[in-house]
């Protein structure tokens, strides 16, 4: 499929039904927010190109063939469904405030994060729920720049425990491999007990010979605390339930986005050089 990168990409979420149902029809209509969004926002007129996905794999180059008032027909050419990848991250991240973990939901999605784990921790400041519908709305919209094809999936939970006894224990477990990391200011400090995540990975990758076409999921859980860091009785669960790998991402103590943004460039330089 040929995106040109000067394409707007739009979404409809009901494009995998629709080829299925209505293989016989190239043509879609659009309606309401995301028809506002290219009438009144992009100002869009016929003819113009367009990238169409439904953020769940799903996706068509198209062009406007009509507008009016109430909804925009495109019609749809080179429609595929691109696949899973096999490797996955998933990041368990306590929930800082809200400004930030919207910040992290959009660098998530632009970075090709599977899911977002969002966890109440035992330090963490902010202890109403955060709205799982606006942040999955943040996570579509991101996929407009980066022109992903996967939405991150957004979930919440009262603490890191429930994540773990509720989708990660072993009545639960898939076929998948997984690999916990556990980042926090702490390492930065004390290097006997924790690796760079970077030369982690590497070595981790040379020894199970991972690459981007693994036949089997390979699942990167990375634990990433809110601001106020991981508490005592947090650490020990990480270290001996999830047995997860102690790593610092370099010399300096970083914020929230910023830790994310470097746990995601790593894994992503590592498997799609």
């Amino acid at each position: 499929m040929s995106i040109e990168l000067q394409s707007w990409t739009v979404f409809y979420k009901d494009l995998a039904s629709h080829l299925t149902t209505d293989k016989n029809s190239n043509l879609i209509e659009i309606y309401d927010d995301e028809h506002h969004y290219m009438t009144k926002v992009l100002r869009l007129n016929v003819g113009h190109k367009l990238f169409v996905t439904d953020g769940h794999g799903t996706q068509a180059c198209g062009v406007t063939v009509s507008l009016d008032k109430k909804k925009t027909v495109i019609q749809l050419s080179e429609i595929k469904t691109t696949p899973t990848n096999n490797i996955k991250i998933s990041i368990l991240l306590g929930q800082p405030k809200p400004s930030t973990l919207e910040e992290c939901v959009s660098l998530a999605s632009k970075m090709g994060c599977s899911d977002l784990h969002i966890f109440t921790g035992d330090r963490t400041q902010i202890k109403t729920q955060p709205r799982i519908e606006k942040l999955q709305k943040i996570s579509m919209e991101s996929l407009r720049i980066s022109k992903g094809t996967y939405a991150t999936n957004i979930h919440y939970w009262e603490s890191l425990e429930k994540i773990f006894f509720q989708t990660m224990s072993h009545e639960n477990k898939t076929q998948s491999e997984e690999v916990f990391y556990f980042c926090d200011e702490k390492f930065i400090y004390d290097k006997e007990i924790s690796k760079s995540f970077l030369v982690d990975l590497q070595e981790l990758c040379q020894k199970k010979d991972l690459r981007s076409d693994l036949k089997t999921e390979m699942i990167f859980h990375i634990l990433i605390g809110p601001e106020s860091g991981f508490s005592k009785g947090e650490r020990d669960f990480i270290i001996h339930h999830l047995h997860a790998r102690p790593v610092n991402l370099g010399p300096f103590i970083l914020e929230v986005p910023n830790a994310l943004v470097s746990v995601m460039a790593v894994i992503n330089q590592l498997f799609y050089r």
